[in-house]
């Protein structure tokens, strides 16, 4: 999984190589995430990260919680 400052939350399959599936959070930065050590979850957090600055502190800060169902931990062909 990676997130970034894009807003988007990318899953991959590493072994396949491709991506499996995208999230998008409006553009608001994604400052951290991670996955739970089982696997099943990832905790995010949405907000500024100052990329651009104290002008660009105009998001409210959220944390949010994705459970990973078995079709986002496999890319399909």
């Amino acid at each position: 999984m990676t997130a970034g400052s894009d807003g988007v939350m990318h899953f991959w399959d590493y072994e396949a190589k491709n991506k499996i599936k995208s999230f998008s959070y409006a553009g608001i930065p994604l400052c951290h995430a991670r996955v739970s050590p089982t696997g099943d979850m990832v905790a995010y957090g949405l907000g500024n990260d100052w990329h651009i600055g104290s002008e660009g502190s105009k998001w409210t800060p959220k944390i949010g919680v994705h459970i990973i169902p078995e079709s986002e931990t496999k890319y399909s062909k």
